[in-house]
């Protein structure tokens, strides 16, 4: 495989923290679910949880996150 087309794979730890993140930003495991499962613009309509399978994704999610939970334009 080609460098360009192989990412990282991230494993369950950094899934956890993208789960927990989420709880904490959302103040909610319903919300922080429904956030993870729902399409998004700002990844191009894919659901958080899509792009945060790879390291690179998986700091998009969290940028995402931490940029609602501020109120900072996502």
């Amino acid at each position: 495989m080609q460098t360009r087309q192989v990412e990282r794979l991230v494993g369950p730890g950094r899934l956890a923290w993208i789960v927990a993140t989420a709880t904490s930003v959302w103040s909610d495991e319903d919300d922080a679910r429904e956030f993870l499962s729902t399409p998004h613009p700002d990844l191009e309509r894919r659901t958080p949880l899509d792009p945060a399978l790879t390291e690179l994704g998986a700091r998009r999610v969290e940028e995402l996150d931490w940029k609602l939970f501020y109120g900072l334009s996502a």
